[in-house]
């Protein structure tokens, strides 16, 4: 029984090789267009001469790893939509049938085949640039580098598979499946950055066990990739030779796994962000506001790893309400009120500043009517009834209590870069900046600024070196 199975797995391993060493073969004129391209890096310093251009051997490299990236993009497509999709249109795919071959074995043997050709090819136009300029290549074995680069490889050779299989069965399912990407990849961006807004970026990384160096655009392509390239072979599996069938087959593998993926995604970011103040397990964070109406809590959630959501907090009634990540919230020092910044949009941001009085128990957030293009710092004075924005040397005082901008000023810092140091509201009608400015080893110049808001007049009073250190 032994010998039986020992001869079946070398059988099936010989069958594998034999069909990738096919479709190496009929493929081979790419491996010496990849030398030829890999021949590209070694002339760009002598070229760069020729024409005036500043370059240096350190070039070498980066325009290596460029040409070693667009041969695997240039072929995977090419790979992917013709070691499928041909064979199936031209009818050549019963061939593999007639030996006779299992279809797991003829898909396993091409993507060897396929995977053999992309990756090989690339090497090869990376192999003149590693002999001659070493050094210069060196950065290409880097783990991001090579992640990047296994990433648009496979998610190409997927989407070449899938392309050339859908596009030549000339089946109405085409509608469909085309139909279905924006659907997926809005769905799939909104579960997306839910989790990793909820996690602020790097602490999500940290979470799932990478590196800062870790790339997620690289992990996505790559998991679209592998699902199209799995939906190939679940067509391949069930259609044959038959290539409507395996499109039917192929697209119901694809958008299953996809389905499967985007909506785990979509209930797993839900699940995350539907933490309640009942499941922090530890407390960062803690303020109470004036009559002790609201509690400022943020701390880290059970079962939610590094996720640490921040809430206002009724104690009397356990209301709450939910504070968004990054809104810096702010409370006035006398505990009456809270503001914070709400961002609106995804590409086009809007950053909209929102006010809470926390000195009634039954209170809900009220969103101004104050927008910004940019994430600004600000400042909230002690009774809550003003508030600024400051952007660099542009500073914005509104009236809380009107909901109406009082002022616009222009800082006349004499550094080139200052940064607000301090702000202070001497009373409702006088506002002091002291602004950081230039720096020595030791010092960093400190000036201070009286903004006059009865008459809208800067002046300046004041400066003083500060040691950095302080």
């Amino acid at each position: 029984m032994k010998n039986i199975k020992s001869l079946l797995t070398l059988e099936i391993k010989s069958s594998l090789l034999t069909v990738a060493i096919n479709e190496v073969k009929s493929r081979s004129s790419l491996l010496g267009a990849a030398l030829v391209m890999g021949l590209f890096p070694l002339l760009f310093p002598t070229l760069g001469r020729f024409l005036g251009l500043t370059s240096d051997y350190g070039d070498v490299g980066i325009i290596a790893y460029a040409i070693m990236l667009c041969c695997a993009v240039g072929f995977s497509l090419l790979v992917g939509s013709s070691i499928l999709g041909t064979d199936l249109a031209n009818r050549r795919m019963s061939f593999y049938f007639i030996r006779p071959l299992s279809s797991l074995t003829v898909w396993g043997g091409k993507m060897l085949g396929a995977l053999a050709l992309i990756f090989g090819g690339s090497m090869i136009t990376v192999l003149p640039s590693a002999i001659f300029f070493a050094q210069s290549t060196k950065q290409l074995l880097t783990f991001e580098y090579i992640f990047s680069f296994v990433a648009m490889s496979l998610f190409c050779l997927g989407l070449g598979l899938i392309a050339g299989i859908i596009f030549r069965s000339k089946s109405f399912l085409l509608g469909l499946d085309l139909a279905l990407v924006p659907i997926t990849i809005g769905l799939a961006t909104v579960a997306f950055v839910r989790i990793v807004s909820a996690y602020r970026g790097d602490y999500f990384l940290q979470e799932i066990g990478f590196s800062r160096n870790f790339d997620p655009i690289a992990t996505i392509i790559t998991v679209i990739g592998l699902a199209m390239i799995i939906g190939s072979g679940i067509g391949l599996v069930v259609g044959r030779t038959d290539i409507k069938q395996v499109h039917r087959a192929a697209s119901a593998g694809l958008w299953g796994l996809m389905l499967f993926v985007v909506l785990g995604g979509l209930g797993f970011s839900q699940w995350i962000v539907s933490a309640s103040p009942k499941d922090i397990v530890s407390i960062s964070r803690r303020y109470d506001s004036a009559g002790d109406k609201w509690l400022l809590v943020s701390g880290r959630a059970w079962g939610r790893g590094q996720y640490s959501p921040t809430f206002l907090l009724n104690p009397k009634t356990d209301d709450y309400i939910r504070i968004p990540e990054y809104s810096g919230i702010t409370i006035s020092e006398d505990g009456s009120r809270a503001i914070w910044i709400e961002e609106k949009g995804l590409l086009d941001k809007d950053y909209q500043l929102v006010k809470m009085n926390l000195k009634d128990a039954a209170a809900k957030p009220v969103y101004t009517n104050f927008h910004f293009p940019y994430r600004n710092d600000w400042e909230l004075s002690d009774d809550g009834s003003q508030a600024l924005v400051i952007r660099q040397k542009l500073v914005t005082v509104f009236d809380l209590n009107e909901n109406k901008e009082l002022a616009t000023v222009h800082i006349p810092s004499t550094s080139e870069w200052p940064w607000p140091f301090k702000v202070k509201f001497s009373n409702p009608e006088l506002i002091r900046f002291y602004y950081g400015g230039e720096q020595n080893k030791d010092m960093t110049l400190i000036e201070i600024f009286d903004f006059d808001l009865k008459n809208k007049k800067i002046s300046k009073v004041g400066k003083f070196d500060l040691p950095k250190n302080s």
